[in-house]
């Protein structure tokens, strides 16, 4: 029978985590998993210290990958000649 644990990271220390052993923390609407009550606190006293900038966090909307620019066009492309 396959292992089902499903595991978190600790956004304060890193730790990855089994969920059942985790403390959790709501903050907004959203849980937050810790390892032990000393990263919650420090999670609690300053947590947006702690969760990324939603301008950093990607997109589910956002294509994957995201398209490349194109290269402007400017006539036929130059190849270098190496012989005689």
């Amino acid at each position: 029978m396959a292992d089902t644990t499903r595991f978190v990271r600790d956004p304060v220390c890193g730790m990855t985590i089994p969920v059942e052993s985790a403390l959790v923390v709501d903050h907004r609407g959203s849980d937050y998993y810790f390892c032990e009550s000393v990263c919650a606190e420090t999670f609690s006293d300053e947590p947006e210290r702690w969760i990324p900038p939603i301008d950093r966090a990607v997109s589910i909307e956002a294509p994957w990958p995201a398209p490349r620019p194109r290269r402007p066009e400017h006539g036929p492309r130059k190849v270098p000649s190496y012989g005689p």
